[in-house]
């Protein structure tokens, strides 16, 4: 098992499943970086490796909303 499989795993990440919505995509950890392809792929900047929107892992944490008030 490689590096980024090993991470994954220890951050018990999960691909995109029909689960719900919580997932990278609206994680606080997520980037998204410029490749150099030209076009923007999500990062997670905890963990160091290219992730799918809909994924989750152990260190999900929901983004708080911008203009929002409680």
């Amino acid at each position: 098992m490689g590096t980024i499989a090993t991470a994954k795993a220890v951050a018990h990440y999960q691909e995109p499943a029909a689960r719900g919505l919580p997932g990278c995509h609206n994680c606080q950890h997520m980037r998204m970086m410029p490749s150099q392809l030209g076009f923007r792929r999500p990062e997670c900047s905890r963990l160091g490796f290219l992730v799918s929107p809909l994924a989750i892992c152990k260190h999900h944490q929901v983004k708080a909303i911008s203009g929002a008030t409680l």
